[in-house]
């Protein structure tokens, strides 16, 4: 794969496409944000899980029947999945986000749950063969930024590869927008925290974040 080219990645749970990419780290990266849906049911066959996970929708853990679309309100609890789906799939993250957000115990489809060492949760939403970028050891996301000179203007928007946008987070059932970027990793820590890459318009910022959080996510290919 020729770097920094981009290439068409079709998700077959849901017909998706998302753009990836080579990036100067040497890796494969989604260069879209994901955005599966609430209450959709992923499988062994086509994702990161060895068995059917469903992601939660408005009240928190699928229980049976199909439940209601998600929605911003939650994002208050380290343990409970949560997905909020904005509908809004552009690079313009004003009020009120853009793409997908989920808490860590979603995006890690709950086996993050009572991981509490500085260790990856072994399972992801991702596609099969894709997975959570690492912040164990030499972090995924260190190693990429590096790659990038610790450059904002060479990670953020359309007019670069990786094209990280300026998503915000959800908290507590609000939203916090600015100029602000984050990504989750499958990397947890003491408390409720999980690393995260933060980006704004002068720094990067690798750190931690409350698992509560809602927040976006991106893939690295296997």
């Amino acid at each position: 794969m020729e770097e920094e080219h981009t290439y068409i990645l079709k998700d077959a749970r849901d017909e998706q496409d998302y753009t990836v990419a080579k990036l100067k780290d040497g890796k494969i990266w989604m260069t879209k944000n994901l955005n599966l849906a609430g209450g959709t049911v992923i499988t062994s066959e086509l994702s990161d899980v060895p068995a059917n996970y469903t992601l939660p929708t408005a009240n928190g853990f699928q229980k049976g029947n199909r439940l209601p679309a998600s929605s911003q309100t939650g994002f208050n609890n380290a343990v409970i999945a949560h997905v909020y789906n904005t509908g809004n799939n552009t690079n313009n993250c004003a009020s009120p986000g853009c793409y997908s957000y989920y808490s860590w115990t979603a995006t890690t489809a709950g086996s993050g749950v009572g991981i509490t060492a500085n260790t990856d949760a072994p399972y992801s939403i991702c596609p099969r063969g894709w997975r959570l970028p690492s912040d164990v050891d030499e972090s995924d996301f260190y190693l990429l930024v590096t790659a990038y000179n610790m450059n904002p203007n060479m990670l953020i928007g359309v007019s670069t590869t990786p094209n990280f946008v300026f998503a915000g987070f959800y908290y507590s059932n609000s939203f916090y927008g600015g100029r602000n970027v984050n990504y989750t990793s499958s990397t947890s820590y003491s408390g409720d925290t999980a690393g995260n890459i933060n980006i704004d318009s002068s720094r990067v910022n690798i750190s931690t974040l409350s698992r509560k959080y809602g927040i976006c996510a991106r893939c690295i290919a296997r």
